[in-house]
């Protein structure tokens, strides 16, 4: 067995917003809704979404 120790550095970015685009295509690949959003770090969004529905 072989043990080595690495030295590390930890850098923490306080995060950013994100933009995303969600789409919900059928088995076909027809797009049935698209959705933008904006979230930050750590938020939690509920979307209403009717895909699937």
């Amino acid at each position: 067995m072989k043990v080595e120790h690495f030295r590390t550095t930890r850098e923490v970015s306080e995060g950013h917003t994100e933009a995303y685009t969600l789409t919900c295509e059928s088995a076909t690949g027809r797009v049935r809704e698209r959705r933008s959003l904006v979230i930050g770090r750590g938020q939690t969004l509920n979307l209403a979404l009717t895909c699937g529905q």
